[in-house]
Parts: structure tokens; C-alpha cells; sequence
């Protein structure tokens, strides 16, 4: 993240509010199309590439969209029971995939006490997969949450007293519950703009199918880069927009936080967060959207507090957030993502005390 400092110039023109931004600079970047030869290549990944690139992409994005479009005609709630009910189809289909084999021996070795009991284990799972396919169905009604009374607010206190600061804030968070919810829905809760960066998905039609949400909600979310982290550094420094970090991303396909006993990272979001924060003296404000029942959900903010040093701002992070996931193992959607046998073993998770308020 040294690169904020060296870039956060190279952007022009220079906005100082959100609306001086173009939408545009919010859109995924489009992947280089694969020309024809690579369908007639040797090389497997190349005609597998071809494949997903030019049929098996635009099939799922097509799909995607009439999914998307029909479920905007039901109720937030009702959409969400939608994905729940074919949640139970997906697990059995997909059961056999490496992935999903992942989710659940992570699982065991995250909650020992789930690795004893295979029905707990399996109940555990089950929910897994109702709580995803609710978050997919859910990305049809996010901005409509709210005013559904579809989610309540805990750690009030600790909401106010960060509030009361008058200082910017850095709001950190991890993919439990509906992610994308959260994004939508905190502008709510703080009154006042969210940005934040977020990862591309690697169908470029479902890109094209969030930026267009965005889009109609009217918030800018950046895509990992040079450019948009020159953006992002002038609005928060500014104090045109809060800011969102989710500090569970993928890179170099691993998690790195939490750490789970492994080294702290010393690149990724939780890093920028750090720095991000620093620049615009602003609190860290941890907050996380759990699913509390069906498609209800608790918006929980945790004590707020100064950034320090970025090692000390990640291990901070680190275990403010390890028993987040640890207590909502069943709704923490990069559990598949979480690759044990790659890099340092995962030990046994600790249960950290929670940080102590800003006074």
C-alpha cells in the first residue's frame, strides 16, 4: 500500500466529493477477450478459457439477469426465501466439487467442537449453503432492506460514541450475512456516503449486473487498482464519504485475515484500512451484517479505535474479526476460499477479548 502515497497524485481530475467522480470509473475492468486459436490450442487452459469466456460466461450472466430482474418483482423477503429454497439444490450438486469439500473440512478445523459431532457438522453446513443462496437471491432487494424493517441495529452505543467524534470514519467488516447488504444499507446508519473497494467477480456479466445496482443506488464502490485508490484516498481525506473495507479478500487465492494463527499480513485491505485511516485521521469503526433469522439481520457495530501502526491496526483487526467468524462460522462466505494446505498452518483459534472503546 505504499503505492496510495505514490498514486493518490496521479489521478486527474481531482474530486473532492463522490458526485465529482464518473460512474464509469466505478465498472470492473472487462477481461481481454481470447481469440479464436486458443479454441484450437494444445493447451487445455486456453481452450478452457475460450469456453467460459465466449459460452459458458455469457449463459450464466444471462442467467443471472433474468434471475436478477424477476426477483426485483418480489418482496425483500420473498426474495430471499427464493434463494433459501434452492439453496438445498446447490449443495447436492455441487457436493462432489472441491470447493464444497473445503467448506466443510474448514469448518472442522475452525470449530473442533463441530469436528466431533458430524450431525452438528452437518446442520452447520446445511445452513452454509441456505445463508449464500439467500445473500446471491438478496443482491435483487438490498436497497429495499431498510425500509422493509428487515434489519435492526446492535452496538447502538458504540455507533453514537463514533458518530459523536465528528472525526471521518474507516469502517472495517468481513462477507458474513449479505455483504452486499451491508454496503447498501450503512450509508443509513451513519447518514452520510460509504465508499470502499471491492473485488470483480470473474464473470464479466455479473460485473456489468452490480455496477448497474450500484449504479441505481447511487454508490460508489472502486475496483482494486492504481486509480481508483487515488481516487478513494482524495474523498476520504476530504471527508466527502466514509469508507468500507472488507479485510477477509482473496489474493494470491488464499485469505490471509483472519489470520487464524498464521503470520499477519502485511499487504491487503486490512494494511490499506490502516493507512486509508491515518491519512484522513479518522476511527476505525469494525461493523458486520449477520443473518439473524431468514431474511432479517443485525447491523452490529464493535467498539471503534484509533489507527496506530499498520501491524498494530491488523492485529487488531485480526482478532476483532476471527471471532466474528468464529461465532457465525455458518454464515462466513469465504470459507471456501480459506486454503489451509497452502502457506502456514492454521492452529487452533483463540478467543480474543474485544478491543475497548475510543473514550
Amino acid at each position: 500500500m505504499d503505492a496510495l502515497n505514490k498514486t493518490a497524485g496521479a489521478v486527474s481530475p481531482k474530486p473532492a466529493a463522490l458526485d465529482d467522480i464518473p460512474f464509469d470509473a466505478t465498472r470492473a475492468p472487462a477481461p481481454v477477450p481470447p481469440p479464436l486459436s486458443w479454441l484450437l490450442s494444445t493447451d487445455p487452459w486456453r481452450r478452457k478459457t475460450f469456453v467460459s469466456h465466449w459460452l459458458l460466461d455469457p449463459l450464466s450472466g444471462a442467467l443471472s439477469h433474468l434471475f436478477h430482474h424477476a426477483l426485483r418483482l418480489l418482496p425483500a423477503a420473498a426474495c430471499s426465501g427464493f434463494g433459501a429454497t434452492l439453496a438445498p439444490l446447490a449443495q447436492r450438486r455441487y457436493a462432489h466439487r472441491v470447493f464444497a469439500k473445503r467448506i466443510r473440512s474448514n469448518m472442522a478445523l475452525l470449530r473442533p467442537d463441530l469436528a466431533a459431532d458430524e450431525t452438528a457438522l452437518d446442520a452447520v453446513l446445511a445452513r452454509w449453503w441456505t445463508s449464500v443462496g439467500r445473500a446471491y437471491a438478496e443482491y435483487s432487494s438490498v436497497e429495499r432492506m431498510q425500509a422493509a424493517g428487515l434489519i435492526a441495529i446492535e452496538g447502538r452505543s458504540h455507533l453514537d460514541a463514533a458518530l459523536a467524534s465528528r472525526r471521518p470514519l474507516v469502517c472495517a467488516s468481513v462477507h458474513v450475512g449479505c455483504w452486499e447488504g451491508l454496503m447498501a444499507t450503512l450509508p443509513h446508519a451513519l447518514g452520510r456516503p460509504v465508499t470502499g473497494p471491492f473485488q470483480p467477480e470473474p464473470n464479466r456479466f455479473t460485473n456489468a449486473l452490480i455496477h448497474a445496482l450500484r449504479k441505481r443506488r447511487g454508490q460508489h464502490l472502486f475496483p482494486a487498482g492504481v486509480r481508483s485508490a487515488g481516487y478513494l484516498y482524495r474523498v476520504l481525506t476530504s471527508g466527502a464519504a466514509d469508507g468500507l473495507f472488507f479485510v477477509d479478500e482473496v489474493r494470491a487465492l488464499q485469505i490471509h485475515l483472519p489470520a487464524f494463527g498464521r503470520p499477519l499480513p502485511e499487504t491487503g485491505n486490512a494494511v490499506k484500512l490502516a493507512k486509508f485511516a491515518r491519512a484522513a485521521d479518522a476511527l476505525i469503526l469494525p461493523v458486520y451484517l449477520a443473518r439473524t433469522e431468514g431474511a432479517r439481520f443485525a447491523m452490529t457495530f464493535l467498539p471503534a479505535f484509533e489507527p496506530v501502526s499498520d501491524a498494530e491496526t491488523v492485529a487488531r483487526l485480526d482478532a476483532v474479526f476471527e471471532r466474528v467468524i468464529l461465532d457465525h462460522i455458518d454464515q462466513w462466505y469465504m470459507l471456501h476460499e480459506l486454503r489451509p494446505a497452502k502457506g502456514p498452518a492454521i492452529t487452533a483459534p483463540r478467543r480474543a477479548a474485544a478491543p475497548e472503546a475510543v473514550g
